[in-house]
């Protein structure tokens, strides 16, 4: 899991190596889940 500050601050997420990392992991498995059934 990723530990990120709290308050978040937003811009400091997308500037940030690990948001983009769990971004791309989180958007491929949901383009594999809803396209297996294409």
């Amino acid at each position: 899991m990723a530990q990120f500050s709290h308050p978040r601050n937003r811009q400091e997420l997308r500037e940030s190596k690990e948001y983009y990392e769990l971004r791309n992991h989180a958007l491929n498995f949901l383009d594999r889940y809803f396209t297996q059934n294409e």
